[in-house]
């Protein structure tokens, strides 16, 4: 009788251990669903007060066609195009990271694929201008200058609303 009530105990025992084990993974399963939800809240936070000011895409887009025009610009002008574009760009990224919220442009997701993407067509259209314009064809730069503005404008629009849809998303990355 003895080993019976000895064998009820390490069962009891057992028992007790599991619903242990079991109360505590409902636990931590509650505190992860929990911790979850809070941080689909705090994207739901972000993306309403993040502020993109309407100019700055074209902005951008400006100087960087700016870029673009200044390799066919006589010296000293072109020095000057240069810093002009690099002046502003340096103001205006300062101006958006002041901001109480702000987002890379190099955060993962689809946005950094769109920012890789923008940087391999900017660099393909600056190059492409500058080997035209060496072979005398200079009637290419202030179209590709234009075409880099759309492109950057056309670009900061797309990025905004892939990176919203990337916050608003269920999983947490």
């Amino acid at each position: 009788m003895a080993g019976k009530t000895e064998h009820q105990d390490k069962t009891s025992s057992e028992k007790k251990t599991d619903d242990h084990a079991a109360t505590r993974a409902n636990v931590d399963r509650a505190a992860a669903q929990s911790a979850l939800s809070m941080i689909n809240q705090q994207k739901q936070n972000i993306v309403k007060r993040l502020h993109i000011p309407w100019w700055q895409g074209p902005l951008t887009g400006l100087y960087m066609a700016v870029l673009v025009v200044s390799h066919a610009a006589p010296m000293p002008y072109n020095s000057l195009l240069v810093g002009f574009a690099c002046v502003g760009i340096f103001f205006m990224l300062r101006s958006y990271t002041s901001q109480p919220v702000w987002v890379s442009g190099w955060r993962n997701g689809k946005t950094r694929a769109l920012s890789v993407t923008f940087i391999v067509v900017y660099l393909l259209h600056y190059f492409g201008s500058m080997w035209l314009f060496s072979r005398g064809v200079t009637w290419v730069i202030p179209v590709i200058a234009i075409s880099i503005f759309v492109i950057a404008v056309i670009y900061s629009q797309i990025w905004l609303v892939v990176w919203r849809k990337d916050m608003e998303a269920d999983d947490v990355r």
